[in-house]
């Protein structure tokens, strides 16, 4: 006269029921068994391996109250109140598991963000180190501004990013691996230098339609952010480009011997006095013998 049953213990889970769990054996007459619905083929879900307890249950059954054991089908019963059981178990499993994956979704969202709050202030960091996106120029906001203009673009290691000779409009930060400058003498190519992450290039061809001095290329699988002329414009205005213009001027005192070892505050002073002038094909710039107090560049 008794059957297997089940109780709810408390869990540290507020939002969730407590879980249901096997105690052992208990008067039936104590039990008052839920109306249930069911089929074969469910009990053979449940019972893989063995008969299921019970009666057939294709056709729906509904179990009343039970008062006392000696007046009713202790198997059939106590099949009833097992699958009961088991379903309130599966139940509570299902609810658990829901909540688990809400929450592992939650978690995996809120890494994503952070990961790409990471990523963009590292990248805020890079382009700050450009003299033309330093302090001197643009605030720390423009400068965050800026960097969500840049696009990174995979390179795989022996394909060229920028050729020398050829106008280009984009100026590239390399965020991972290794680049090699390399300039043409005669008939061969010679490497004049090599680039790590974080080094840039390409920052006249932004703000000027001059030809590439050098040819980079990736000497390693390579990934670098990517600036076009078109993007950095509709950013910013004509007075923040022209500041950008004088400083983008201080790369080229870097080939010049005296100017070359120049600090970067020093150097962006004389590139603020330079004047642009225009000359006409077949004019005399210089002569030679001649004194002269102006450099020509």
């Amino acid at each position: 006269g008794a059957a297997t049953c089940f109780e709810q213990p408390a869990t540290d889970d507020p939002e969730l029921p407590p879980k249901p769990q096997l105690l052992g054996s208990e008067p039936l007459k104590a039990l008052t068994p839920r109306p249930i619905l069911g089929t074969d083929a469910r009990l053979r879900q449940l019972f893989p391996f063995g008969e299921a307890p019970g009666p057939s249950l294709d056709s729906p059954v509904q179990v009343s109250s039970v008062t006392d054991c000696s007046s009713g089908d202790v198997s059939r019963v106590g099949g009833i109140r097992m699958l009961t059981c088991l379903a309130d178990i599966v139940q509570w499993d299902v609810d658990w598991h829901t909540a688990r994956t809400d929450d592992l979704r939650h978690t995996t969202s809120t890494l994503r963000r952070q990961l790409g709050e990471w990523r963009h202030s590292m990248r805020s960091h890079l382009v700050a180190k450009i003299p033309m996106f330093s302090k001197e120029v643009l605030s720390h906001d423009e400068q965050v501004g800026l960097t969500g203009l840049f696009t990174p673009l995979a390179v795989k290691k022996g394909d060229n990013i920028i050729v020398e000779g050829e106008v280009g409009h984009e100026l590239y930060i390399i965020e991972h691996g290794f680049c090699n400058a390399l300039k043409r003498v005669g008939d061969a190519e010679v490497v004049v230098g090599r680039l790590a992450a974080g080094a840039f290039f390409g920052e006249i061809g932004l703000l000027y339609d001059v030809p590439r001095t050098a040819t980079v290329r990736a000497d390693s699988e390579v990934t670098v952010l990517v600036l076009t002329r078109k993007n950095l414009w509709s950013q910013m205005g004509m007075d923040k480009l022209e500041s950008m213009r004088v400083i983008a001027r201080t790369q080229v005192f870097n080939n010049i011997a005296i100017l070359s070892r120049l600090s970067t505050g020093q150097k962006i002073r004389i590139a603020q006095r330079l004047k642009r002038e225009k000359w006409l094909k077949g004019n005399t710039l210089a002569l030679e013998r001649s004194h002269t107090t102006r450099l020509t560049i």
